[in-house]
């Protein structure tokens, strides 16, 4: 007995009228069967990816959840009053901080601003005010999280491969210790110019690190890193993350790269948010 080919259908030898038929060409017929295939895995990998096409190509490749858009919606509902968050005195400085919900994280608090802005990969953030926001996320940190004994402040953002949020937030809270202890032992080899290569004990990817005087304008940690990098579109893998010096009004800028398919990118790591660590 023949195999089964593509349509038509003989409508004579199941009973049917007979009605014209319609033969597509063998060729065809696998052509829009693999289309058919193709289309739908797209369309699995964007329901993974968890929102809306084109939210991270990186290199062609769709970052998986870099799209929520929860924060945006706490804050909207911050702005309308009908959520709890901390706002600056100066409703000119464009951004909200709230506490990070997860349980895992009791000592973190986010800084986000008020307008659209998806992350690391937006040209807003070299423009005033988000060129400044790590200035703001070290003034907000006097109260979130507030003062913690023998640990040091720490801030990050992560690559836009390495984040699960669509709308641009700075974490805020303490570093982790054997972080600090690392950046203090090889002080004196980290300059202000010229970016060291750094690893750290317990975790994977390998950071490079600059100290600046201060935290706007030029020394903006966005400014700092965009300086480093051969191709401006780099900038969307780019976690960053800001650990203050032992030196008053210095800071350590530590910057990771992703790497599709390695990891990497997620500066967060380097925080601890429990600020609980001895």
């Amino acid at each position: 007995m023949p195999a089964p080919g593509p349509p038509g259908l003989n409508t004579q030898r199941i009973g049917l009228p007979a009605s014209p038929q319609i033969r597509i060409p063998i060729r065809l017929w696998f052509a829009l069967v693999i289309l058919s295939v193709a289309l739908a895995t797209v369309a699995t990998a964007q329901q993974l990816a968890g929102g809306t096409p084109g939210c991270a190509h990186n290199n062609g490749r769709v970052c998986p959840r870099c799209d929520r858009d929860d924060l945006w919606v706490v804050v909207e509902k911050c702005l309308a009053g009908t959520a709890r968050c901390f706002r600056p005195e100066h409703s000119n400085y464009g951004y909200i901080v709230v506490k990070d919900i997860s349980p895992a994280k009791p000592a973190a608090y986010l800084l986000i601003p008020t307008k659209p802005v998806s992350g690391v990969e937006d040209p807003e953030i070299f423009k005033e005010p988000i060129v400044n926001f790590w200035q703001y996320g070290l003034e907000e940190s006097a109260k979130y999280p507030g003062p913690h004994p023998n640990h040091s402040l720490a801030m990050a953002i992560n690559a836009e491969c390495a984040r699960s949020e669509g709308q641009l937030h700075i974490h805020i809270s303490c570093a982790h210790v054997g972080v600090v202890k690392t950046l203090n032992q090889g002080d004196s080899k980290i300059g202000f110019t010229t970016p060291t290569p750094e690893r750290f004990p317990g975790f994977r990817s390998e950071y490079q690190v600059i100290k600046v005087r201060g935290l706007t304008g030029d020394n903006s940690p966005f400014e700092v890193v965009r300086k480093t990098l051969k191709m401006p579109g780099d900038m969307r893998n780019q976690g960053i993350a800001v650990i203050a010096s032992d030196k008053p009004g210095e800071f350590y800028v530590l910057s990771t790269t992703y790497h599709d398919g390695e990891g990497g990118g997620g500066a967060e790591e380097l925080l601890d948010q429990s600020c609980a660590e001895q």
